[in-house]
């Protein structure tokens, strides 16, 4: 039996970015208020033991309340297994998104940092993934 592992983060990239500011965004109102969406999409490939992940994190106006600013950011990982010859545990396969999530955060914060109203930290996010037929 061969020993399941974690994953590390290989290479990422982004793929797509759009930040902008809403300008009637009220500094006196609800700074809370920001409710983002995520789509996560991975795939394991088992001949390299490599994890290919996809997130993109976007505003989600509708239901969104006194948003400071608008974004769609999506980022794309290689993640390989941290022990040579291990076996990728399907758990780990799907936390390799939240690696990702967390660079989004970084950069939007970053982008943000120079905008009208200040950094924004991207909160909380519900995940809606999909998977591929290898994973």
């Amino acid at each position: 039996m061969t020993a399941k592992t974690a994953l590390v983060l290989k290479k990422y990239q982004f793929t797509y970015v759009n930040v902008q500011p809403i300008m009637d965004h009220d500094l006196a109102g609800d700074r809370n208020g920001t409710i983002s969406k995520c789509h996560t999409k991975y795939t394991y490939e088992p001949e390299t033991n490599l994890v290919i992940a996809e997130v993109t994190i976007s505003t989600d106006i509708e239901k969104s309340v006194n948003p400071p600013y608008m974004y769609e950011m999506t980022a794309f990982g290689v993640f390989a297994p941290t022990e040579k010859g291990a076996e990728t545990s399907k758990s780990a396969i799907q936390q390799s998104a939240q690696l990702l999530i967390g660079v989004i955060r970084q950069q939007i914060m970053a982008i943000t940092s120079t905008m009208p109203w200040g950094s924004f930290y991207q909160g909380f996010v519900i995940v809606d993934t999909e998977q591929d037929n290898n994973g």
